[in-house]
């Protein structure tokens, strides 16, 4: 998903969650979550950068791709509703000046 404004992609997260490693941009990793998990690979959005990351996906060998496959733990971990009502109150606390 080579996405420049689509930061939270359906498509993305639904992938994740069925543990799918996923080629995107930096704008398009919702919260970070593929990076920070190596769920992923993260590219620029350009065509020799987004030919490099298919290219170091089709030369993963099994064992490389069983590690990509912790994306469901990526969505379990960031994308849960404890961690969204904590980051709504954090956000909440940083307009209010708390």
């Amino acid at each position: 998903h080579v996405s420049r404004w689509e930061a939270m992609s359906l498509s993305v997260i639904e992938a994740l969650a069925c543990g799918k490693p996923c080629l995107l941009t930096r704008e398009a990793d919702p919260g970070g979550l593929v990076e920070r998990h190596a769920a992923g690979e993260i590219v620029a959005g350009n065509p020799t950068s987004i030919a490099k990351g298919l290219q170091t996906i089709a030369a993963l060998t099994e064992e490389q791709r069983k590690n990509w496959e912790k994306g469901d733990e990526a969505i379990i971990a960031g994308l849960n509703w404890e961690v969204s009502a904590r980051q709504m109150v954090a956000a909440y606390h940083l307009h209010i000046g708390k």
